[in-house]
């Protein structure tokens, strides 16, 4: 099952090799979205206001970090929601549909658990509150 959302290329130069850490292009230069990629975990850190305008990048991310090389089943995505100030209803969605994707496809996936409760509680009022949370923060 792929995830509901039209597909994306994430292009080579995008990824800035350096670091493993690619940061995505928000509004009026504010980075909402930034990646951090090894060979087996993937962190995806929102911060400040997630909302439409940033959709596709962290669209794009999400995607990428799911993707699983045909040789490796260890692959873990965390996404770390601890400087998030506020998502909107894009950003939630996308959250559930990479954690059903995740789940369909045995890819690890959670959110890191230090989550502000204003974030808390929109993920609650969308009835999120089941998404995974991960206790190991390593």
């Amino acid at each position: 099952m792929a995830l509901s959302v039209p597909s994306l290329s994430v292009t080579a130069l995008e990824r800035q090799a350096a670091g493993g850490m690619r940061r995505g292009a928000g509004k009026g230069g504010i980075v909402p979205v930034t990646l951090e990629q090894n060979e087996h975990e993937t962190r995806i850190h929102l911060e400040g206001v997630v909302d439409i305008s940033s959709a596709a990048e962290l669209k794009g991310m999400l995607v990428e970090a799911m993707h699983v090389p045909e040789t490796d089943a260890s692959v873990r995505v965390r996404v770390s929601l601890e400087n998030a100030d506020e998502l909107d209803v894009t950003a939630v969605q996308l959250l559930w549909a990479a954690a059903r994707h995740a789940k369909s496809a045995g890819v690890g996936f959670a959110i890191e658990s230090q989550v502000p409760e204003t974030v808390s509680a929109v993920l609650a009022q969308a009835g999120l509150g089941s998404l995974p949370i991960s206790q190991d923060m390593a």
